[in-house]
């Protein structure tokens, strides 16, 4: 379901094909409300860079629950190819460092 981003408010499948460009809740028009957000946070950045000062995340870490998750099933297909492809020559790789290891061990 599609969300207003200034109240929120989670509009139906009707409502989305009736007011595509607009919130039926608030009014606010989707398109000028992004653009003045985004030009609201560019003076933002520009100002905190002319005073000099950095943006400070939060200390605390975010946690995220993943209920879902959508992935086309050729799209998985090839990523998991390219994975067992991947995992040859990292698996050749340790091979030689654990043979190189157990050299160097035997010879002492």
């Amino acid at each position: 379901m599609q969300q207003c981003p200034s109240c929120q408010y989670e509009l139906t499948m009707k409502e989305q094909v009736e007011a595509a460009d607009s919130c039926p809740s608030c009014g606010v028009v989707y398109e000028e409300f992004l653009r003045e957000r985004a030009e609201a946070m560019e003076r933002k950045k520009r100002r905190l860079e002319e005073q000099g000062l950095k943006q400070i995340r939060k200390a605390s870490p975010s946690h995220v629950v993943v209920t879902d998750f959508d992935i086309p099933f050729w799209s998985l297909i090839q990523f998991l190819v390219k994975l067992a492809l991947a995992a040859i020559p990292a698996g050749l790789i340790l091979i030689v460092i654990f043979w190189g290891f157990t050299s160097f061990i035997s010879l002492l």
